[in-house]
């Protein structure tokens, strides 16, 4: 089991999805939403407030993400949601700070682009800058990249 520290996030869905990303990033971040993240894409899990506690686990070295996803889930975790990514974000940019990347890559994280090519939100601070993207998952992952899970 991990010894990550897990926060209490709780955010009220009913915000609605635009703003609850522009929320996560804050208003001098705006132009740092990727554009392709939208509700249709990428669904919230209900209305009202939700409460989960999340935790980032490392991705191991190389590991693909559908490795890192049964790993995570064979081991009692649930993958977060791009809803409780952007609430992490919003409540905990120190934490996603410690990261190269922050990915959200449940089921109903994942979008297939015009090219055929798998994508899932992610988030990034640097000082100030708050960034809320998209990445390919051709690309490796390595151990200075997380994935949020949570308990519900």
């Amino acid at each position: 089991m991990s010894t990550a520290t897990r926060y209490l996030v709780i955010y009220n869905q009913s915000l609605g999805f635009k703003a609850l990303i522009e929320r996560a990033v804050g208003p001098r971040n705006i132009g740092n939403i990727n554009t392709d993240i939208t509700p249709e894409r990428f669904p919230l899990k209900g209305v009202g407030v939700r409460r989960v506690l999340c935790r980032v686990e490392a991705y191991l070295d190389g590991e693909p993400s559908e490795q890192a996803a049964k790993r995570l889930t064979g081991a009692g975790h649930i993958l977060a949601s791009t809803g409780d990514l952007a609430a992490f974000l919003h409540d905990n940019p120190e934490e996603v700070k410690k990261w190269a990347w922050v990915l959200a890559i449940s089921e109903d994280s994942r979008w297939t682009d015009s090219d055929g090519f798998i994508c899932v939100p992610c988030a990034d601070v640097y000082g100030t800058y708050r960034c809320f993207d998209l990445y390919d998952l051709r690309y490796p992952l390595y151990s200075g990249y997380g994935v949020l899970v949570s308990s519900e």
